[in-house]
């Protein structure tokens, strides 16, 4: 009698398995057509991007959140002293608002490598887009109750070295401490 119910079992095992196998094999033409389909989107989407930061090379953008505890302090205090040529991103929730392209826009903010917080301030250089948070910085200045004018100088130094041909590095974001 077990004898009878272990092969019942493998036949159930072994039709499972043939059907499963039979599914994938069905599927399979419909997975390799969206695979080669999101290759081409993907790398459509690149180029165009790519492209796109070229159309916008040398623009620098000042990009911040909805969070409560800095949004009205750089609203105030920041984005008045910023040069006229520094672009503004405000991102609410995960949606940028800008003048630029959202889903360009988007995935600029996506990239940034180090992701210490908003605000960040963006160069585009080269056809990349240059990163830095400064997140510490503003935190610091509401913290200990510094002079904002130090800040908005120091974002406007960042900003300078990137307008004149050379792409900030880690010399230059060393300018932004407060310490």
């Amino acid at each position: 009698m077990k004898i009878i119910k272990n092969i019942g079992k493998g036949i159930a095992v072994l039709v499972l398995s043939a059907f499963v196998l039979g599914l994938l094999i069905a599927c399979l033409p419909f997975i390799i057509i969206y695979a080669i389909f999101s290759y081409f989107e993907d790398t459509l989407f690149h180029n165009a991007y790519t492209k796109y930061l070229h159309s916008i090379e040398g623009t620098c953008f000042f990009c911040y959140n909805n969070r409560e505890t800095s949004k009205s302090f750089i609203e105030t205090e920041i984005i008045p002293n910023l040069s006229e040529n520094v672009e503004i991103i405000y991102v609410e929730g995960k949606s940028p608002r800008s003048d630029y392209t959202t889903e360009y826009i988007a995935k600029a903010l996506f990239n940034i490598k180090n992701r210490s917080g908003y605000p960040y301030l963006l160069y585009v250089s080269k056809g990349k887009v240059v990163d830095l948070s400064i997140n510490k910085e503003v935190y610091q200045t509401l913290e200990h109750a510094f002079e904002p004018t130090l800040l908005t100088t120091q974002i406007a130094n960042f900003f300078s070295t990137a307008e004149s041909g050379h792409t900030p590095d880690l010399e230059d974001i060393a300018l932004l401490s407060l310490n």
